[in-house]
């Protein structure tokens, strides 16, 4: 009995460190693009948004901007991470990165976790999700968001 407890132990945590694998290869792989990316023009403004917060103004008071949320966001990373756009992009990157965490905890939830990994390998290496982990959107939030609300519906 004992030893069906310690084969099941290493096996959680020969998962656990593959979870962490796919995790960090993620990350090194949207780090290594962020510098690489050419500069798209919403990029420019969402930056802006985020830079006329920190220099004191209010959105739509004192500027049209986009979702409120999202541009104090923007401007609580502008503040830790530099003002620019590669401190912008740090959002989307932990954004991507904390989607892939959720995808493994929802199939968990659903399935089991053989399936919760191969559901977070196989979004973690998607084209789409690599390529717009480094551009400053509105999407890689929003899907962090959704995420959130379909794990807590799930887990309720």
């Amino acid at each position: 009995m004992e030893y069906l407890k310690s084969l099941q132990n290493i096996l959680k945590r020969k998962e656990q460190l593959l979870l962490i694998a796919i995790l960090s290869v993620q990350f090194l792989v949207c780090l290594w693009l962020l510098d690489k990316r050419w500069i798209n023009p919403d990029e420019g403004a969402h930056t802006m948004d985020g830079r006329l917060v920190l220099s004191g103004l209010i959105p739509e008071v004192d500027y049209g901007s986009r979702q409120v949320l999202y541009v104090y966001i923007i401007a609580l990373f502008l503040k830790v991470f530099g003002v620019g756009y590669l401190g912008a992009r740090i959002l989307p990157l932990i954004s991507t990165i904390g989607v892939s965490l959720l995808v493994f905890f929802i199939s968990k939830r659903l399935f089991n976790q053989k399936v919760a990994l191969l559901a977070c390998g196989i979004y973690a290496f998607l084209p789409l999700a690599i390529v717009e982990s480094t551009i400053v959107k509105t999407e890689p939030l929003t899907t962090l968001l959704s995420c959130t609300g379909m794990y807590l519906v799930i887990s309720g």
